[in-house]
């Protein structure tokens, strides 16, 4: 094959497994990509990279000739070996272009004459089994696969873009994989969700995008909007949000840190002492307190990040922030229990 064509069954091939290990590509890794693709021509001086490197080219080609130990298992275990320190720099490269140079043995066995797969012996891989539906270098069926091939590969760059799963979880959008995507990308991401549902109390159609904060169980994520409000997206009866349609994509990447506080009856203001201001944080605890005098309005339409338990005499704190603590005017209320605060940071 020439090499336009053994470049793009090489990104092909690469994006391919990129998007089912979750490995998205970058412009240095398809660099990699297409110099795999094209180094076993280098037994030819005729080649692309046979001309680029002709003392290299024309030595290989007198001693092994074309398609021969280089169009290989064992020509590929000597790339591997002869570019491991590729490794050094970067893992991802090296298996890349390991990937670009079994592409190029792969397809060549489209050829009328096959590959030597098994170098040394001479028997000679070849598809298909019948050599008329094989492919001649340069001819029109093999321009009409080269057609074909950059067609398939601009589809399935845009599925290595979000990965093999992300992918199907975008044509499934089920609450179910948006609480596992949520929960793979929340340590090092922002995450959004894409919600189409309806409001439980108003009976309001929503189509909107929220920040994602947290999880209450498999089906069930926990979003903020823009006024700050906080909603339990899911199919349940009891969300606030009932919905049976959600997306969630990545965002911009973050830093998370996470605090443990031991509060032995302490006022909760002490917690807002642990609240950086540069960063975003939520807290979650369940704490005993003797406090008689607690009043915490409740709200139907949303989650409430503080509740009291007047019979337990506990204050459960989830997924409240500073804000919510100096409005609920609970800051000298005496408490103890453990707090635990979620802070996350934007990473420049």
């Amino acid at each position: 094959m020439t090499a336009p064509t053994h470049s793009t069954f090489g990104i092909l091939l690469v994006a391919v497994v990129g998007a089912l290990i979750g490995l998205a590509l970058s412009p240095v890794l398809l660099a990699f990509a297409v110099l795999g693709a094209l180094l076993p021509d280098i037994d030819t001086r005729d080649s692309t990279i046979g001309l680029t490197f002709s003392p290299v080219s024309i030595w290989v080609e007198r001693r092994f000739g074309h398609r021969g130990i280089t169009h290989s298992l064992v020509g590929l275990a000597i790339a591997g070996i002869l570019f491991a320190p590729i490794v050094l720099y970067r893992f991802d490269c090296w298996l890349v272009f390991l990937i670009g140079y079994f592409s190029h043995i792969l397809i060549d066995a489209v050829n009328k004459t096959g590959v030597p797969l098994f170098y040394p012996s001479r028997i000679r891989a070849v598809m298909p089994g019948s050599e008329k539906y094989r492919i001649r270098v340069g001819t029109t069926p093999e321009y009409v696969l080269l057609a074909a091939l950059v067609i398939i590969t601009v589809g399935v760059m845009q599925v290595n873009k979000v990965g093999a799963m992300q992918a199907l979880h975008h044509l499934i959008r089920s609450p179910s994989d948006a609480v596992s995507d949520y929960r793979l990308w929340s340590n090092k991401y922002r995450v959004y969700a894409k919600v189409k549902g309806i409001n439980s109390v108003t009976q309001e159609e929503i189509d909107a995008r929220f920040e994602v904060i947290g999880t209450l169980d498999q089906q069930t994520l926990v979003v903020k909007a823009k006024d700050g409000a906080v909603y339990s997206v899911g199919p349940k009866k009891e969300n606030n949000i009932i919905s049976g349609k959600v997306i969630c994509e990545k965002g911009e990447r973050i830093r998370v840190q996470v605090k443990t506080l031991h509060l032995k009856n302490q006022p909760l203001s002490d917690i807002l002492k642990h609240v950086n201001p540069k960063g975003e944080t939520h807290i979650f605890g369940k704490l005993r307190t003797n406090e008689k005098k607690i009043e915490i309005p409740q709200n139907l339409t949303s989650v409430d990040t503080i509740v009291y338990n007047p019979s337990q005499k506990r204050i459960e704190l989830g997924f409240a922030t500073a804000r919510d603590i100096k409005k609920s005017n609970l800051g000298d209320a005496v408490a103890s229990g453990i707090v635990v605060l979620r802070c996350i940071y934007s990473k420049k």
